[in-house]
């Protein structure tokens, strides 16, 4: 009997045993089924992004206006039909604005600002660029990026009459993409005891001691200067972009 309940108790105590354990590997086998079905889950619906460089120049106007996440109202495409690689066209067809790929209708702009920002700028026969920005895998959400061009510096001299043309002294940051029209803003740096320009939230040059001149004739900060990129040009004996910017009150 002894004997009966010492093999008894060690049968009950490893029933007792798998029975805490069972549980344990349960949580693990849930939680690892949770960490792959949302593994399996997500990645069907990433958006679909295109490797597109939206160039900062075309046909021979600079970059007014961008907007990176345009949501279209889709025409239900299938995501086979949609090529992130090519041009959009855009129509206008009364007040609406259709989107399509070659010959293929993948929905249309969104009835505001920006419809109207397409009749302007193609009544005024400037350029834009319209390429998929993503799109996912059902085709029933699609983001465009749409980014409009003019001449910025023609319209920028044309409202500041009095503007000057510097040039920026130092080397800009290692990660800085200045672009000719870029807006740019000024910021005193307390160290170096003098004014830098950046633009993008990167650096690209010191403000030069003519510019400073400027701002006290039109008595005003050089922080409130109207800046703008006016010319990139890479020096070879100093291995650095020379950027030269437009100035204004």
């Amino acid at each position: 009997m002894g004997i009966f309940n010492k093999l008894f108790g060690k049968k009950e105590q490893n029933t007792n045993s798998a029975q805490q354990v069972e549980p344990q590997k349960k949580e693990e086998q849930v939680l690892s089924q949770d960490i792959l079905s949302s593994i399996i889950h997500i990645e069907p619906d990433l958006p679909k992004t295109p490797i597109i460089s939206i160039p900062a120049t075309y046909e021979g106007k600079q970059i007014a206006y961008s907007y990176p996440d345009v949501k279209l109202k889709p025409a239900g495409v299938p995501s086979d039909k949609i090529d992130v690689n090519e041009q959009l066209t855009l129509i206008e067809d009364g007040d609406l604005v259709r989107v399509n790929q070659g010959s293929t209708f993948i929905g249309t702009l969104p009835e505001n600002r920006l419809s109207g920002m397409v009749h302007d700028w193609n009544k005024k026969g400037e350029p834009y660029l319209a390429y998929i920005a993503s799109y996912d895998s059902s085709g029933s959400k699609i983001e465009i990026r749409l980014v409009f061009y003019e001449n910025v510096l023609e319209k920028y001299l044309s409202r500041n009459k009095s503007a000057k043309l510097v040039k920026l002294t130092g080397n800009p940051d290692e990660f800085a993409s200045p672009v000719v029209g870029g807006k740019c803003e000024v910021e005193y740096d307390y160290e170096e005891e003098k004014y830098f320009v950046s633009h993008d939230a990167s650096m690209i040059g010191w403000l030069p001691a003519s510019a400073s001149k400027y701002a006290e004739q039109h008595d005003i900060s050089p922080e409130d200067l109207d800046i703008i990129i006016a010319d990139i040009e890479y020096d070879i004996d100093k291995d650095r972009d020379i950027i030269s910017v437009y100035i204004s009150d």
